[in-house]
């Protein structure tokens, strides 16, 4: 008995034996192999050129990551007022990250949309060509995404020369499906990449809300846009001749620039109250007047030394005052007044008294009073509430010109 218990404690430190001498899974350390990551990504990052573009809130953002940890931004954001050369880091906390370490285009976009923007990144996939990203710090399961692309220098200009095109393009666009009888679809893509899709069937309007970018050569929806009965579309292509974009998806989608409304607009009784220009919520006016208002203040400031703060259409609502535009500025408040109709084809069209208190003042305010007191009116449209406040909000569109969306807020 003696001697079979022997055998079987040898034959257990033998097996114990061999299983001391098994090789490691890993033959470096958890750090030596986190660092190991970390530096790939960033060779992935600088190698060949470094050069990168990301389409992002609706702007087209294009990097170029350098081995000393800078990076060089020029982007269509802010007509690329926050571009500039920062640090950045390839690091972890938990997980690989990307983090811009001081002021950037990221940042401003952030500070301008808190809900969806983002400056720290965690890698999710990383590919030669394609580069994808989730947000560090949103909660929950729908986290912020971005993805860069291998890009060109020539990227960024294209999408620059095309951000410009469509920023004067009508506001009124309509979405054609080939073959689709059933449903009137149009789209409005509003300042900061966000798309509203509105679809008309059966007499009732279902709208929709999307993410959208300008490209080097069209527009990105992300997610894919879904129209009608599930028809798909993600990329499209602007084709300037025909003033259309056209999907390169195997669906055949185009959207197609128009002069009036799609769909009946939201009904605004305008002239039942006063009203502001609205610059608390800035998005829900078109960037063919954000570009104008802002390029016009800024001249009236560098030529004069004058700066506009608020516009009001004041008096509409009244049944015995002539209705006037108070323009505050820091050389006092001037007035021009105006008379209005609101006709049967549902436009307001204004028209000037020629009366005001400018004087010798008055052509500076040429640009913005004509840009109300157009020839073939103004469409009007409800707008909704303003965030955070009890007011309504409205928009007037220049039928003259329908690039021009101005909104307002109701006093």
């Amino acid at each position: 008995m003696k001697r079979i218990l022997y055998i079987l404690m040898a034959s257990l430190f033998l097996f114990s034996s061999c299983d001391n001498e098994q090789d490691p899974i890993f033959e470096d350390s958890p750090e030596t192999r986190l660092n190991k990551v970390l530096n790939e990504y960033k060779t992935t990052l600088t190698k060949d050129d470094g050069y990168w573009i990301a389409y992002y809130s609706g702007s087209a953002i294009f990097m170029k990551f350098n081995e000393d940890n800078t990076v060089e931004f020029q982007s269509t954001f802010n007509d690329g007022a926050d571009d500039r050369t920062i640090t950045y880091r390839v690091s972890s906390s938990q997980v690989p990250e990307l983090v811009f370490e001081s002021h950037s285009v990221f940042q401003a976009i952030y500070e301008e949309n808190l809900t969806t923007g983002e400056y720290e990144f965690l890698f999710d996939k990383v590919a030669d060509d394609r580069i994808d990203f989730i947000s560090k710090t949103d909660r929950g399961a729908n986290k912020t995404k971005l993805t860069f692309y291998k890009g060109t220098a020539d990227d960024i200009v294209k999408a620059k020369e095309l951000t410009d095109k469509i920023d004067v393009l009508s506001v009124f666009k309509e979405v054609v499906i080939v073959g689709n009888t059933t449903y009137k679809i149009e789209i409005a893509l509003n300042p900061g990449g966000k798309a509203q899709v509105n679809t008309l069937v059966d007499g009732r309007i279902k709208t929709e809300f999307y993410s959208y970018d300008v490209t080097a050569s069209g527009m990105i929806f992300q997610p894919a846009l879904v129209l009608g009965d599930g028809v798909e579309a993600a990329e499209f292509v602007f084709d300037e001749a025909a003033n259309t974009f056209q999907s390169t998806d195997e669906t055949s989608v185009t959207i197609k620039v128009v002069e009036e409304p799609v769909l009946p607009l939201s009904p605004y009784a305008f002239g039942s109250k006063d009203a502001l220009n609205n610059f608390i919520e800035s998005g829900k006016s078109s960037r063919a007047y954000l570009n104008f208002f802002n390029a016009y203040k800024a001249q009236l400031n560098e030529d004069y030394g004058l700066t506009i703060s608020r516009y009001y259409l004041n008096a509409i609502s009244s049944p015995t005052e002539v209705p006037y535009i108070f323009i505050q500025t820091n050389f006092g408040n001037f007035w021009f007044e105006f008379t209005y109709e609101v006709k049967e084809d549902g436009k307001v069209y204004f028209t000037s008294t020629g009366v005001n208190n400018a004087g010798a003042n008055a052509p500076i305010f040429e640009p913005l009073i004509q840009l109300l007191f157009n020839t073939n009116g103004h469409f009007i449209e409800n707008s909704g509430g303003l965030s955070g406040y009890t007011n309504g909000t409205f928009s007037l569109i220049n039928a003259d010109d329908p690039a021009y969306k101005i909104n307002f807020i109701d006093l």
